[in-house]
């Protein structure tokens, strides 16, 4: 306590030298200097200079404590290159992932093109199928289909062929027709390789 005294005249008394003691550890052999950051600010703007406070180890000379320092300071430096170099690394691991998972959705877009889907013909719900020279023979699948052949899709020129027997399909060979000069519809007569092949 002689000592903290003895400091606080000495700094109200003017002393340079106690003007720097910010605090007196002596539990631990050391004092904190509150010395002038020279190294970041000059004082040329008028404005008071910083200070930075530095413990002072009692027990060791001043080459010691530069040497502690030193160490501190290179330690530092150390931690914080390896921190920019840790940041630099994940961020471009980062920059890897995000332009990895963009391709990726290119390709998923590229791969998910919608194919037209081919619009369904009238006949395709029935039984069906195409003669050696173009004509259209549809059946029914059931009792329903078969009357709806009938009332539905019959029409003058074509040939109705249906087996006597129980639950036999209802049959229609479609006849060709072809537009006149004058704009009425014409039915051409079903050839008899069609009707050999319906039957």
């Amino acid at each position: 306590e002689a000592l903290e005294s003895l400091v606080e005249v000495e700094q109200r008394n003017g002393n340079p030298i106690a003007m720097l003691v910010k605090k007196l550890d002596l539990g631990n052999d050391a004092v904190v200097l509150a010395l002038p950051d020279i190294m970041n600010h000059d004082g040329s703007d008028g404005e008071a200079i910083p200070t930075v406070d530095i413990t002072i180890s009692l027990k060791d000379s001043a080459f010691g404590n530069a040497r502690n320092m030193f160490e501190k300071y290179r330690s530092a430096k150390e931690k914080s290159q390896k921190t920019i170099e840790a940041s630099t690394k994940a961020l471009k691991a980062a920059e890897a992932t995000a332009q990895r998972q963009l391709e990726e959705a290119q390709k998923r877009k590229a791969m998910t093109t919608v194919t037209p889907q081919r619009e369904q013909h009238w006949f395709e719900k029935f039984n069906y199928m195409i003669t050696s020279d173009n004509y259209l023979v549809v059946g029914g699948k059931d009792a329903q289909q078969n009357e709806q052949l009938v009332k539905r899709y019959l029409r003058p020129g074509d040939a109705y062929l249906h087996a006597d027997v129980h639950g036999a399909a209802s049959v229609i060979l479609r006849a060709k027709r072809r537009r006149t000069p004058s704009g009425k519809t014409e039915v051409l007569p079903l050839s008899d390789q069609a009707l050999l092949e319906a039957g």
